[in-house]
């Protein structure tokens, strides 16, 4: 049975383009658990970057700016984030309760410690397989990496891997795998969290009808979830 105090506050500030809940920029995602804050962002460029960037034109170049990979930069609190984002509020916080914090917890610390920078489309499967491979030019073979399981994720990829690993797909089921898993999708977004995030939490409601009396400040409102979001999850 869900207690109220086993929280994974997922907070999600949405992007520009989002048509239900807009927000700002690319957007981003945080959790946090009863002992851990997680949020990934990417070091800030220095002055001296941008300015060379702004020279050479850089982040111009789709490739540069999607692929760049940048060292991780962990925030320590929402008050990190919320400064991070330029005093902006979530624009989503949805609260789950039914999943494994103790596993969530157990991931981070690995991926904490694999992830070896940011990027602005996550980790992927194509990206990881030529990340690995090696190509001996001299003997014509190939061979995969078999050292650390060293990765690179963006705030979304991560905060999947870390649901997926609570035991969120005991509350949906990806439709589309291809197109959520921090493993296979071209890139995982904070709008895209949304659509695993909400059905979750509605099916978590129905499920588990003791958590209907929970409710965590500032928390988005069961009511306006509610609302016509199409998924690609399908509810288990």
């Amino acid at each position: 049975m869900p207690k109220e105090s086993n929280q994974v506050i997922v907070r999600v500030w949405t992007s520009r383009d989002n048509k239900r809940f807009p927000g700002h920029n690319v957007g981003h995602v945080s959790i946090e658990t009863p002992t851990s804050y997680i949020s990934l962002w990417p070091v800030p460029f220095t002055l001296e970057q941008i300015a060379g960037y702004r020279t050479e034109k850089v982040l111009e170049q789709n490739y540069d700016k999607y692929y760049m990979e940048r060292d991780p930069d962990w925030k320590a609190s929402y008050q990190d984030d919320y400064k991070a984002e330029g005093d902006q509020e979530p624009q989503v916080i949805i609260c789950l309760y039914s999943l494994d914090v103790n596993d969530i917890e157990s991931a981070f610390g690995r991926l904490q410690n694999d992830t070896k920078a940011w990027r602005l489309v996550g980790s992927n499967m194509l990206l990881q397989k030529l990340e690995t491979l090696v190509v001996d030019v001299a003997q014509s073979t190939k061979l995969f990496d078999s050292g650390p399981a060293e990765t690179v994720e963006n705030c979304a990829s991560l905060a999947l891997k870390l649901l997926k690993a609570g035991g969120i797909n005991n509350l949906v089921s990806f439709a589309k795998e291809s197109s959520f898993s921090s493993q296979t999708s071209s890139a995982v977004s904070p709008d895209r969290m949304l659509e695993i995030l909400i059905p979750s939490k509605l099916k978590e409601l129905d499920r588990h009808t003791e958590t209907q009396g929970y409710q965590l400040k500032d928390e988005t409102p069961n009511d306006t979830l509610k609302g016509p979001e199409k998924s690609s999850c399908l509810v288990m």
